[in-house]
């Protein structure tokens, strides 16, 4: 077996590890592009029924005036609860003043 022989039992299984390299590293970019794709219509997806209950909220409030002033006057109790629940979120410590060490 000569030298040559030798360097091409070596160097032919290389190509094609690069053949497949090359081709793996063509497809990332059609592999992307359709990731990008779906991730679009996904978001678009999202803006529709954004849109969409927008118009029903909008429907509904001219349809019913008279709900608006309930759902006004119901606004100001729930912003007052939501706050009384916030103010005792940031009170309350996960760990800090829970247990006492009294052995120290």
């Amino acid at each position: 077996m000569s030298w040559k022989a030798v360097e091409m039992q070596v160097a032919l299984p290389r190509t094609q590890d690069l053949g497949q390299i090359q081709n793996q590293l063509e497809q990332r970019g059609s592999t992307v592009q359709n990731y990008l794709a779906q991730a679009r219509l996904k978001e678009d997806e999202r803006r529709r029924k954004q849109v969409n209950e927008t118009k029903q909220i909008e429907h509904q409030r001219l349809q019913n005036p008279h709900q608006e002033k309930n759902m006004q006057l119901k606004q100001p109790q729930t912003q007052s609860q939501i706050k009384k629940q916030i103010i005792n979120q940031q009170q309350r410590h996960p760990f800090l003043g829970q247990r006492i060490d009294y052995n120290s």
